[in-house]
């Protein structure tokens, strides 16, 4: 999906910038000011001018989250229309934030930005994409291709499945090279490994958190480091 240009509505002119805040913020659903500060605006000056500017203009609106004392933005009609004119269109945008799933869906846009930063993803597909594309009601977390051209699902597990559901997204996912598990805390990723097929990467997502390159990654009996696969292309 293509966003580069400038595009001026009612006296604001889009940087390829602003297309790109818009666009993550509509194919995650929605992002909070750190994230869009920390990984699209070089300070936090020109972040808190833009955010200004585009819900000034209509492109932006901020969300209040229960669960949380920071901003959050979703996309409006104005800022759908913005990205058509840039090629972006199909994807439903989030009307509120679902609070059920605020907290995973934070943590899966932020290993998001994290693999790209980092050299570990590229074309992305996130679960709105991919919703929109395929027409399923079960969909992998996001989508990349890895640095050696591999077709990859994420997931994110906060919270344990029954063994059985994790069979079953697994032979769902025929299609994909391998399956990246980002899990949280020692119990759930003991018992993934437990689980472990050759299709299947699992790395802590305490250990990303803390240093992303050299976090562990088991692969079937392997282990290895983020830096390592990224390197391995």
């Amino acid at each position: 999906m293509e966003t580069k240009g400038k595009t001026k509505t009612k006296n604001i002119i889009l940087q390829d910038r602003d297309h790109e805040v818009l666009r993550y913020i509509l194919e995650q659903k929605f992002m909070s000011r750190e994230q869009i500060e920390k990984w699209f605006y070089k300070t936090h000056y020109v972040s808190k001018n833009r955010l200004q500017k585009l819900m000034l203009f209509g492109h932006l609106k901020k969300e209040p989250v229960v669960l949380s004392s920071k901003d959050h933005f979703l996309i409006t009609g104005l800022g759908l229309m913005a990205l058509a004119e840039r090629g972006v269109n199909g994807i439903r945008p989030a009307r509120s934030i679902d609070i059920r799933f605020y907290f995973h869906d934070r943590i899966v846009t932020d290993m998001r930005l994290l693999f790209e930063s980092i050299g570990l993803a590229r074309d992305w597909k996130s679960e709105k994409v991919l919703r929109s594309e395929l027409g399923a009601l079960k969909v992998p977390d996001g989508v990349f291709l890895s640095p050696a051209g591999k077709k990859i699902a994420f997931e994110l597990e906060l919270a344990p499945k029954e063994n059985k559901r994790y069979k079953k997204i697994l032979a769902g996912y025929q299609d994909m090279d391998r399956v990246f598990y980002v899990v949280r805390g020692e119990a759930l990723f003991n018992r993934l490994r437990g689980l472990m097929t050759n299709k299947m990467i699992i790395c802590r997502l305490e250990d990303l958190e803390e240093d992303p390159l050299m976090a562990e990654v088991f692969w079937g009996n392997q282990k290895t480091t983020i830096k390592e696969l990224i390197d391995a292309k």
